[in-house]
């Protein structure tokens, strides 16, 4: 490649990294009215202090994902802003990944709205919410820790040959093989103790099912068709939890 289009090739990643940001800022602040309006609308009341409690997290966890990728990995929000089914992305994954943005967000809301409502679940106590918060906090810590470090971070599970897919093994991939997927599961866990909602498990134990039948599928993936996963696999033991999976 000559020098004109290796400068052609950094302007054209460059005008899609800041087309892709632009959009992740759009749809993250759009998506923060949706998640409170869900949530009250659910609930039949504008003064739920743990509905407004959650919405402060998400809207803490969005301001500090974005701005820790911004200075060390923009080039995951990007991708992630543009969104998009590719075509290599694995078909099981194009039913999961949705199942689970459903499930995991609006399910969880929907319920722990209908909930508080109706007073299905009886009065939780105070010390599981403040649990929820803490779990909340440690997973946003894990989750953007694996985002700073993984460039391959995307939505959909694919061998992504166009962007030059190798193994990542630092940060927290140097403990589990998938420690983004930790983090959900304790996002999963956590939204129902935060939003007080015993109801909520019924659909964030669903989505753990998932979660783990999702990580059994892209790590048999990965050690089938990505180079050198094998190996690293060889070296980091465990799925999700050491000493256990």
């Amino acid at each position: 490649m000559n020098r004109a289009s290796s400068a052609e090739a950094d302007l054209a990643k460059e005008k899609y990294i800041t087309a892709g940001i632009r959009k992740w800022l759009i749809k993250s602040a759009g998506g923060l009215p949706v998640l409170a309006a869900i949530l009250m609308l659910s609930a039949g009341r504008w003064d739920w202090l743990m509905g407004w409690v959650y919405v402060g997290l998400s809207l803490g966890a969005t301001v500090f994902i974005t701005l820790v990728l911004l200075r060390v990995n923009p080039e995951v929000l990007a991708v992630r802003g543009h969104g998009g089914i590719k075509k290599d992305a694995k078909t099981w994954d194009k039913v999961m990944s949705p199942f689970l943005a459903f499930s995991v967000s609006q399910g969880i809301w929907v319920v722990a709205g209908l909930d508080e409502r109706f007073g299905w679940s009886p009065p939780l106590p105070v010390v599981l919410p403040m649990i929820g918060v803490i779990l909340w906090v440690v997973a946003l810590g894990v989750v953007t820790w694996a985002m700073a470090v993984n460039r391959f971070f995307e939505a959909l599970v694919r061998i992504q040959t166009d962007r030059g897919h190798t193994v990542v093994s630092d940060g927290p991939y140097r403990y589990v093989r998938h420690p983004s997927y930790v983090a959900m599961l304790a996002i999963t866990v956590a939204m129902p103790l935060i939003l007080e909602s015993w109801w909520g498990f019924t659909v964030s134990g669903m989505a753990v099912v998932v979660l783990i039948l999702r990580t059994y599928l892209e790590d048999k993936t990965l050690r089938a068709e990505l180079a050198g996963y094998e190996e690293y696999a060889q070296r980091v033991r465990y799925r999700l939890l050491p000493r256990i999976w």
